[in-house]
């Protein structure tokens, strides 16, 4: 049983060449080598890079979203929007309405993301909900 345990450990099983708490210090030496790297990126890196992709994509899909918010809240508001919305939505498609709101909001970006999102993708969404009253 002598033969298995090597000449240089004491016999509680520690390395008495590592002074008492550098332990860990060490073990961390040893494992770096072992950390696999990309292109110089350890593994921290990478994950870091990895978790920064996801929230930026997770905030795109927020802002890919934003149109079905604008749109929804057309339906519900009242003064100027509201009404270009309701008085377009009588000979024009969900689409031509919501837009009308947002023109008439004047909120930055808004009728962007209207026009971005298209006119297929607004009408599809809008058809999802209960048809107001007068409106095609």
């Amino acid at each position: 049983m002598a033969g298995f345990i090597h000449s240089s450990l004491s016999s509680s099983g520690r390395d008495p060449r590592i002074k008492s708490g550098e332990g860990s210090r060490v073990a961390r030496a040893r494992l770096l080598a072992w950390t696999p790297t990309f292109a110089g990126a350890t593994v921290k890196k990478m994950s870091l890079v990895i978790l920064l992709c996801l929230g930026v994509a997770g905030t795109a899909q927020a802002a890919n979203d934003d149109w079905k918010i604008d749109a929804m809240a057309c339906r519900e508001m009242t003064g100027p929007p509201g009404e270009a919305y309701r008085a377009t939505c009588r000979s024009h498609d969900q689409y031509d309405s919501v837009l009308a709101c947002m023109k008439a909001l004047n909120e930055a970006g808004a009728e962007e993301r209207m026009r971005a999102a298209g006119r297929d993708a607004v009408d599809a969404y809008m058809k999802g909900f209960p048809a107001m009253a007068g409106c095609m």
